[in-house]
């Protein structure tokens, strides 16, 4: 290990004699290191002496010898087991990783239309139909806040990155992947709206996988060269205006919430289209103001 972390550091002064004399101290570790072993636990010091004994006896006879691999076959079972480690909550685990406390700021401020409504139906006399019109706008407005401010944080730290772009995942999956975790962080806020008013709920229901393939979608909105600020508030911006048309529509005629759920696959390619045409590796200069600064390219 000492002459592996010799080797490290003198490579990272970035100088060619560093790395010359970084070489033989690599190759030393490597040679002490010895052969690869097994990642299997280490065996008992008692039983040293037994595996001596059966190595000196190799190889053991015809009759005692296994199978030819050829001939194993695994277990379905098993075979089903194998593939319990496989990445399928990577993408939601980056996201929320990404995301760390701020969905309980996001939620808190999302419960402000919902409480909103909670407390217009208390305190007027409604008859049941515009009471389940508070609820859906309330609710509606609600997500609408969520989504909005969970798509900002994402594309602000969780922008797409080359690294993901290798993985076998397609740009559909891609977009999926993060409409279901806004759309799943929106069911509390759904489940809140059906103890008011239990009619609400089919609406709010109709316009969330809109609402959260739009929110997908925006977080890969290409930001702006010129201002990269604007660039991070715009899927917020977008989410909300879009969000709080079709809230509004929704409460006033709870059968066009029927509409934007036939149109979920549409907006599900034009998201797809988008991550696609998103170009990764372009230049963003760092969010703060240029003026000043004597590393900026504009203001220096």
């Amino acid at each position: 290990m000492p002459p592996a972390l010799a080797a490290g550091l003198l490579a990272g002064l970035g100088s060619w004699p560093a790395l010359a004399a970084s070489v033989p101290l690599l190759a030393v570790a490597d040679l002490a290191a010895g052969p690869p072993r097994s990642p299997r636990s280490p065996r008992p010091a008692h039983s040293r002496g037994a595996v001596r004994r059966w190595l000196a006896a190799w190889p053991p006879p015809a009759a005692e010898r296994p199978p030819a691999p050829h001939r194993l076959q695994v277990p379905p079972a098993a075979a089903a087991s194998s593939g319990r480690h496989a990445p399928v909550l990577l993408p939601a685990r980056i996201a929320r990783r990404a995301l760390g406390w701020r969905p309980v700021r996001a939620y808190a401020v999302a419960l402000l239309p919902w409480l909103a409504a909670l407390l217009f139906a208390a305190n007027n006399r409604l008859v049941p139909l515009h009471a389940t019109r508070a609820a859906v706008l309330g609710g509606g407005g609600s997500c609408v806040l969520l989504l909005a401010s969970l798509a900002g944080t994402l594309a602000a730290r969780r922008p797409a990155w080359p690294w993901v772009r290798s993985l076998p995942w397609p740009a559909r999956r891609r977009v999926l992947d993060d409409a279901l975790l806004l759309g799943a962080s929106c069911l509390p806020l759904l489940a809140l709206t059906g103890l008011a008013a239990p009619a609400a709920v089919p609406p709010l229901a109709a316009i969330l996988p809109w609402l959260a393939v739009r929110a997908a979608g925006a977080i890969r909105r290409p930001a702006s060269p010129a201002s990269p600020a604007a660039g991070r508030i715009r899927p917020s911006g977008e989410i909300l205006m879009e969000g709080a048309l079709l809230a509004g529509l929704a409460a006033l005629l709870p059968w066009s919430a029927l509409l934007p759920l036939a149109a979920v696959p549409v907006a599900v390619r034009a998201a797809a289209a988008r991550e696609r045409r998103l170009k990764v590796g372009a230049w963003m200069e760092r969010h703060h103001l240029a003026a000043g600064d004597p590393g900026s390219w504009s203001g220096g």
